[in-house]
């Protein structure tokens, strides 16, 4: 009985347990900088910093800067960042691409 209730678990375990790993970020720190920069001078809301696979969907997002004060409406909309879906492409040695992503908010939110 005691063999069973292990192997439940281990398959358990082993079910759960993811299948890859995200890759790291490689953009460089400075053209993060420069991004920033110049998000400051522009009419946008929120930055991002957005990991793309080949077919087109975000697969790791990351706020890179904010002008809204409530930081429960930017993990919204951090959030909401995986149903962007961008060109897919299949031409390329690499599975991700990285993207500065600036988001212009046109709604209000009370939370």
């Amino acid at each position: 009985m005691f063999k069973y209730v292990v192997l439940c678990c281990v398959l358990i375990l082993s079910g759960c347990s993811t299948t890859g790993d995200s890759p790291d970020w490689k953009t460089p720190s400075a053209e993060l900088y420069d991004a920033r920069v110049k998000f400051k001078n522009s009419n946008f809301q929120i930055l991002f910093l957005l990991m793309v696979n080949n077919r087109g969907d975000v697969i790791k997002s990351r706020v890179l800067s904010s002008k809204i004060q409530d930081d429960r409406a930017v993990n919204m909309f951090k959030k909401h960042t995986r149903n962007v879906r961008f060109p897919t492409i299949s031409d390329t040695k690499e599975q991700y691409r990285e993207i500065i992503y600036p988001y212009r908010v046109n709604t209000i939110i009370n939370i």
